[in-house]
């Protein structure tokens, strides 16, 4: 996961560990939160190359699962129908059936 490890995606991650899932991620700026540079020499700020990262470490390893990219490269407005809509999306495309 990007941006797991502050806020909103440190809730996400933290939410989907107690469910049982393996997490890794990444983190830009905070060394106390997320100490994980020494394992991967990649730019963490660079949300495309750590997927591409993790999907390449993924096949390599039979590892199956879904990439979730919690970053944002810029703002966005909220809407309130947005979780209906982001819901019905995700169905869609991943069979995702809850959001936490």
């Amino acid at each position: 996961m990007t941006g797991a490890s502050r806020g909103i995606g440190r809730g996400i991650a933290l939410e989907l560990a107690k469910r049982g899932y393996d997490i890794a991620f990444s983190y830009a700026t905070s060394l106390k939160d997320a100490d994980l540079d020494y394992m991967i020499n990649l730019d963490f700020r660079n949300y495309i190359v750590m997927m591409r990262a993790a999907a390449k470490y993924m096949i390599t390893h039979g590892i199956r699962g879904t990439i979730v990219n919690t970053t944002s490269s810029r703002g966005e407005r909220a809407y309130p129908d947005g979780e209906s809509v982001l819901m019905k999306s995700s169905q869609q495309n991943i069979r995702l059936k809850d959001i936490i």
